[in-house]
């Protein structure tokens, strides 16, 4: 835009520059492709022209966040590792890349200590540490060859003197095209004048800097001649390649500081000089995040000199390659686990992260103590296990900035696939903080033995099953998939969201699974053997057997024996995935219309159908109402409100749904016979649970007896809060989203599998007052693995159970649990180490649970099929293990088990004796029941 002051016949401009007034936001495509357009079609493009197109796309990189500045680096990280070009029939002088390299670093170094977003100053730092310095006395690399080319007698244009070819190629790069990569041809030049040998100038080149040859001889201004052996101009080039440094390297280690300790002061210069004197010593990691919390008061605090900042990006890089050196079979674990906390110190210098400060304060106190006594073992490894998530959450948080935009940078420029796609896994292992991957591997193995764990964690243990052996990525990636045969699989990965596909007899995993999971109780009701194996190493073993007929036989030790078998197929046992309806649903009749939402004092449950004139609820409601019945007030049972079976059909009857009505019965044909997506599910499902949230209309007549049931139900409170008309309208969207999970993915494909008519299965509701839970437990009265009848074994996690039952990443607390003698036998089996729980930031929250005909029956338990819904949402929150009691504090993890063991005691007396499956969740010290259900054993 220009902009003209007509009275004063003015020109005004932008210091300089004509002015830029967007019309609309810059977005992150918008910005990728004015980086692509030049780089792909312009032909005259350089790092000159780079640099100055970088210079103007910073602030709306800063603009955008995260995924704009992840364009830039991606950018800068090809230019720098030569993917892009440098000279494109492109020439400039050397004062003027000097000018645009400074000002780039300057402005991206003010990006990366300012700037508000974490991630725009993470990714800042990174572009940093690729860029050149800029500055210097640039004109001397110009006038600095031709005057030691005149000194030394040197051939030069039409100047008489000695004829160096290699010389005087390289004084015309130098002359129009200075770039970093003359700082490798210096040194390879010094190499060879040192050595008398012309070979090893390319040699150097190309084992320091992957420059080669023929890229040499095809540069814009070859270079096509070796260099000539004359020793005597050395001290010259030592010279001239410090000059060179001066105004192309980066975050060079020697040349930062030198540039930089003009800003420091006296101690820390002599610290600074000390460690560069002694870099190779063993104590030099620790030294350096001592120097860099100092030097951090410089660019953080005091004046934002990129100097200084370019040193901090030298000492980190230091330190990683320093850790990466280390050989860690010859590193003892205590040495190992000391190392912890000083990368995470060193990662906390660059950015105060509050995730990474919650692990440094847990390793810090874990420690600081007796490390081999009685469950530190188990504290140990499960610190190990959630730093282990929470550096892949910060890795992944990198690797999905950073890949989308190496795919469009790179295929635009015809950059090698290989390299694209390698790129985001390259720039995560650059990062300083991924060098705990390599120490959390060498001490994962020797603190599950110390702990008394195994490598093999069996989930659901069978007999010996026999099957074809088929490898997969996740267990997500052949959901609604039939298979023919028989077949063991091994998954790299598993959710716990998934459904068991038909004919699966056994699958091996690397990732943990909760024992009491929904997933893993579907495995054992299928019985279906599923086991995690930790040994990357044996899992690697077992995938050779892909494509061969195996047995997997569980031994004694809790190891799956996985060997190669001529058996023909054996027959499916009871249950188990293939099998035709583990049992036939009872359909009660519909309800009346003015009975379709109850309190408890009227749950009727369908066993008792023939006397309840067809007003039925789930059994999760029925199994609450008989226990609250047998216990009384020795429980801590919440109160509850129920939508009876049947009720959803109803409301489908309504004149207002009757278009609704058969839109889903066409839907519900169709989806049969459509293709299936990706996942392997046919595509109308989703649009089917649209339709019922989206468009059914909800009667008022059952608004309004809803809303009086609720009413009466809160009454009976602690706290009886208000219910408005905005509380009472999220109570129906999650009746509608629950009502419409009868059609999620893996519910669907579990009927189908089994022949259960969509018709037959009646989905109700079960609403409950939310208990704000500190921790949440579910507790199996038998022991699902042994099948021991005496033995309860439960997990408790922090937060709400969702993380239990859902398999959220890494492990709950697990325990078994007896009566010896009249007192309670409790023995720790695992620690947890889940890196998040969900929580609740309400006291007048609802949870309306899903509770259909299908589920929570003595023959089936048809775990987690599907959906319940908070009326406030929970929210997902890191875990502080460090200040948590469960963790840390022994005596009131031995109180709280034992409560929930007599909770456990007490429920299965009240149910007649039978093992219960039991969810429950613990409020300030009181455990509280909010579900129970027979065991499947």
């Amino acid at each position: 835009m220009l902009l003209v002051d007509e009275t004063k016949g003015i020109w005004i401009k932008d210091n300089g520059k004509d002015i830029v007034l967007r019309v609309k936001p810059a977005s992150a495509e918008g910005l990728l492709q004015q980086i692509v357009k030049p780089e792909a079609t312009y032909s005259n493009w350089g790092l000159f022209n780079r640099f100055c197109l970088a210079i103007e796309l910073l602030d709306q990189a800063a603009e955008v966040g995260g995924t704009g500045m992840a364009s830039i680096y991606t950018w800068i990280r090809f230019s720098a590792n030569k993917q892009l070009d440098w000279y494109r029939n492109s020439n400039y002088q050397s004062k003027d890349i000097a000018h645009v390299q400074k000002t780039l670093t300057e402005k991206i170094a003010l990006v990366a200590i300012h700037n508000g977003d974490v991630e725009v100053r993470r990714l800042a730092r990174m572009t940093l540490g690729l860029l050149p310095r800029g500055g210097g006395d640039s004109e001397q690399i110009r006038m600095g060859i031709l005057n030691i080319m005149r000194t030394h007698g040197i051939k030069e244009g039409h100047r008489p003197g000695i004829e160096e070819k290699f010389l005087e190629e390289w004084h015309q790069k130098l002359h129009t095209n200075t770039s970093p990569e003359d700082i490798a041809i210096c040194e390879a030049y010094l190499a060879c004048q040192f050595s008398g040998d012309p070979g090893d100038f390319y040699r150097v080149i190309w084992e320091n800097n992957g420059i080669s040859k023929e890229y040499l001889e095809n540069m814009y201004h070859p270079i096509h001649h070796a260099p000539m052996h004359l020793p005597h101009m050395i001290p010259d080039f030592q010279h001239f390649l410090w000059i060179l440094k001066l105004t192309h390297s980066g975050a060079d280690l020697d040349v930062s500081l030198e540039n930089a300790k003009g800003f420091l002061d006296g101690e820390l210069n002599y610290m600074l000089h000390d460690l560069l004197q002694h870099r190779t010593e063993w104590w030099v990691p620790g030294k350096i995040v001592e120097i860099r919390k100092r030097l951090s008061g410089y660019w953080k605090h005091g004046f934002p000199s990129r100097d200084v900042l370019l040193l901090d990006v030298a000492l980190e890089d230091y330190f990683r390659l320093q850790l990466q050196k280390l050989d860690y079979s010859n590193l003892s674990i205590d040495d190992a686990l000391n190392l912890i906390p000083l990368i995470l110190e060193n990662a906390l210098v660059t950015e105060e992260d509050q995730e990474l400060m919650m692990r440094l304060s847990h390793w810090s106190k874990l420690l600081s103590g007796e490390r081999w006594t009685g469950t530190m073992p188990l504290q140990l490894l499960a610190a190990s296990e959630t730093l282990a998530l929470t550096l892949a959450h910060h890795m992944d948080k990198l690797l999905k900035l950073v890949a989308p935009c190496a795919e469009a940078i790179g295929e635009a420029c015809n950059v090698d696939q290989s390299y694209i796609t390698n790129f985001a896994e390259e720039s995560v292992r650059g990062q300083p903080l991924f060098v705990l991957s390599s120490v959390l591997r060498h001490v994962e193995p020797q603190l599950r033995e110390a702990g008394g764990l195994g490598k093999w964690h069996i989930i659901s243990q069978t007999q010996r099953q026999v099957g074809q052996v088929q490898v997969v990525s996740s267990l997500a990636s052949v959901q609604g998939q039939a298979f023919s045969r028989p077949t063991i699989l091994l998954s790299d990965k598993i959710d716990g969201s998934e459904d068991i596909p038909e004919n699966i007899r056994c699958i091996i995993a690397t990732s943990d699974v909760d024992i009491l999971s929904h997933l893993a109780i579907r495995a054992r009701n299928q019985q279906v053997t599923l086991a995690c194996c930790s040994d990357l190493d044996a899992f690697s073993q077992l995938k050779e057997l892909e494509g061969m007929r195996a047995s997997a036989e569980p031994l004694g030790d809790g190891e799956v024996q996985l060997l190669a078998s001529d058996e023909a197929d054996q027959p499916a046992l009871r249950g188990s995935s293939g099998d035709q309806p583990i049992a036939k649903l009872r359909v009660p009749p519909l309800p009346p219309k003015d009975k379709l939402v109850v309190l408890e004092s009227e749950f009727q449950g369908i066993e008792s159908m023939s006397s309840s004139n067809g007003v039925c609820v789930g059994p999760k409601a029925s199994n609450l109402h008989k226990l609250k019945q047998a216990i009384g007030p020795d429980l801590y049972l919440p109160s509850s409100a129920a939508l009876v079976l049947g009720a959803f059909e109803r409301v489908l009857e309504e004149p207002n749904n009757g278009s609704l009505c058969v839109t889903l019965q066409e839907l519900s044909s169709l989806v049969i016979q459509e293709s299936l997506d990706e996942s392997g599910v046919p595509m109308g499902l989703e649009t089917i649970r649209q339709n019922v949230v989206e468009k059914l209309s909800f009667p008022e007549e059952l608004r309004s007896s809803l809303k009086n049931t609720l009413l009466e139900l809160l009454n009976g409170t602690e706290s009886p809060p208000a219910l408005g008309e905005l509380e009472l309208e999220e109570v129906v969207s999650c009746v509608l989203r629950v009502w419409a999970s009868k059609w999620t993915d893996r519910a669907w494909l579990y009927r189908q599998a089994r022949g259960i008519p969509d018709q037959d299965l009646l989905m109700g509701c079960l609403i409950q007052p939310v208990v704000r839970a500190d921790y949440a437990f579910v507790l199996h009265t038998a022991n699902p693995i042994t099948k021991d009848t005496e033995e309860m074994f439960g997990e408790v996690v922090c937060g709400m159970g969702e993380a239990l039952v859902g398999n959220y990443p890494g492990r709950a607390l697990s325990f078994v649990g007896r009566s010896v003698d009249g007192s309670t036998s409790i023995h720790i089996k695992t620690l947890p180490s889940k890196r998040t729980g969900l929580f609740i930031d309400s006291d007048t929250a609802l949870m309306v649970r899903s509770d259909s005909n299908g589920e929570d029956l003595e023959e089936f338990a048809g775990a987690g099929l599907y959906d319940s819904y908070p009326t406030v949402p929970a929210k997902e929150a890191t875990i502080d293990y460090a200040h948590d009691p469960l963790v840390n504090t022994d005596q009131f993890r031995e109180q709280l088990l034992e409560k929930i063991f007599a909770v456990g005691k007490k429920t299965e007396a009240a149910m007649g004796g039978v093992p219960q499956d039991i969810e429950g969740v613990v409020k300030d010290g009181a455990v509280h029941v909010v579900q129970t259900r027979p065991q499947i054993l």
